[in-house]
């Protein structure tokens, strides 16, 4: 304890002014004993009182002015031993399962009753354990507080969890004794299978399987799944009981053919972390049809067919098939346009024209003529058309005109064969108009629509694939 000894000159003249505490056992460690006082100045000797038995003290001591004026001063003292409140005698220190937190933090208060400020300094006998502050000083009937840290390294021990905390009070022999004690975690967790293998899978598909994690230990253990880009585990984080297992999700993809092998690492509360192998053999899928050729056959248009075709997977993982029919455009002109874009084939090559047999000599002037009749080729075939009445029956004529047909080769007005080529394109529309115009309302049978038609209600509006049709097949026809 210090208190201080005030002296105040009131001359013109400086004054030195010595004490004699060296022959006081507890006023020796005093400093500043001999000091020059200005005129009209004050000064300050501290007188610091120093004893390690409780007891009261009253010592006189003496000062001198000059060296020749002598005083005399009294001191007293009531000694109590140093000492500090606290709230605690032990520290103990456990893991929230559910923090993963790296160390433990406990708080300690320390009061100081007594009516002199008290200073204290901590020494802890394990690094695993630390005080905030490590020394300070409190003030009279005031409290302060010490943060104790458990950090404990990896694998730690009993070693690591136990500690002794000394607080000393500077100036006193007296010091208290706080035991440190820390509960490590549960680590004995393991997994039930030493590994897992998929097998063949299909590749880029998503493989899920279930993984078995056992408490092996004697308390309630904690664990977490370390990151691993390859896999997909869920839960990552969570807590068994003792003798309970714990299941984990893990989901792996395989990019391409191959094997894949990885590792699941599942790390408990400071513990070193179990790993388990993953293993999986990527396929590709190769899906056959066993039909070479799908004969759809004639279809009319506003309706729909059915062919049914067989897929084969000879692989040996699943594999999900999903069938397209894209279209394939013909070589030469692209789809036509309009409301109607579908792709019309174009005809095959023309076959080589037969030929034409000599026409018959002249008959003599006086033979009866012959009836005129149409004459086909071998390789043509007349196109039959059934019956149907007509609603404004012509006259027949004594000599019928032979009809002419779109294209090819036909019978003439002689009976010879003569070839006649295709109508030019958009010559079918106007020969449409102009018989419409002309009031022609006989029926006639439409070979693509499978009835009969009127040709007001059909050749006037001709759709461009409609008019492309007919096209190839009159120069099909001739």
């Amino acid at each position: 304890m210090v208190k201080h000894f005030v002296v105040t000159n009131p001359l013109h003249k400086h004054l030195h002014v010595v004490l004699d505490v060296r022959s006081i056992k507890e006023l020796k460690t005093s400093e500043h004993v001999s000091q020059v006082v200005p005129p009209k100045s004050t000064a300050k000797f501290p007188i610091r009182m120093l004893s390690n038995e409780v007891k009261g003290v009253l010592q006189k001591f003496e000062y001198c002015i000059n060296g020749r004026h002598f005083y005399t001063l009294e001191a007293s003292a009531s000694v109590v031993p140093a000492s500090l409140d606290l709230s605690c005698e032990e520290v103990n220190f456990s893991f929230d399962l559910d923090a993963w937190e790296p160390s433990v933090q406990r708080v300690m208060v320390l009061r100081n009753p007594q009516s002199l400020p008290m200073e204290y300094k901590w020494e802890v006998s394990s690094p695993a354990f630390t005080i905030t502050p490590l020394g300070g000083v409190v003030p009279p009937r005031f409290s302060d507080e010490a943060v104790f840290t458990w950090t404990p390294p990896a694998n730690a021990t009993d070693e690591n969890s136990r500690a002794v905390a000394t607080l000393r009070f500077v100036g006193a022999s007296s010091f208290k004794k706080i035991v440190l004690r820390g509960e490590l975690p549960e680590r004995g967790i393991k997994f039930a299978a030493p590994q897992v293998d998929l097998g063949d899978v299909a590749c880029a598909v998503p493989q899920t399987t279930t993984v078995t994690l056992r408490n092996a230990g004697h308390r309630e253990a904690a664990f977490r799944v370390l990151p691993n880009p390859a896999l997909d585990v869920f839960p990552t984080v969570g807590r068994i009981a003792v003798g309970s297992t714990a299941e984990l999700q893990v989901t792996l993809m395989v990019p391409e053919a191959g094997v894949l092998a990885t590792y699941l690492d599942v790390e408990p509360m400071l513990g070193k972390a179990v790993r388990l192998p993953v293993k999986a053999t990527g396929i590709v899928p190769v899906c056959e049809v066993l039909q070479p050729v799908l004969a759809v056959g004639r279809t009319y248009i506003g309706s729909y067919s059915k062919v049914p075709f067989s897929i084969k997977n000879p692989s040996s993982v699943q594999a999900r098939a999903r069938p397209r029919l894209p279209a394939c455009p013909a070589p030469g002109p692209a789809p036509l346009s309009g409301r109607c874009r579908r792709a019309v084939p174009l005809p095959p090559p023309p076959s080589p024209s037969p030929s034409i047999p000599p026409s018959p000599p002249n008959p003599p002037p006086n033979s009866p003529p012959k009836p005129t009749s149409q004459t086909h080729l071998p390789n043509s075939q007349p196109n039959p058309k059934p019956e149907y009445p007509t609603q404004n029956p012509t006259p027949k004529t004594l000599n019928p005109k032979p009809q002419q047909q779109a294209g090819g080769v036909h019978a003439g007005p002689d009976g010879a064969p003569r070839v006649r080529a295709a109508p030019a394109q958009g010559e079918l529309e106007q020969r449409g108009v102009r018989d419409a115009a002309a009031g022609q309302d006989r029926p006639r049978w439409d070979r693509d629509l499978g009835r009969y038609v009127q040709d007001r209600f059909r050749t006037i509006h001709v759709p461009p694939h409609v008019r492309r049709r007919r096209q190839v097949q009159g120069a099909q026809d001739g």
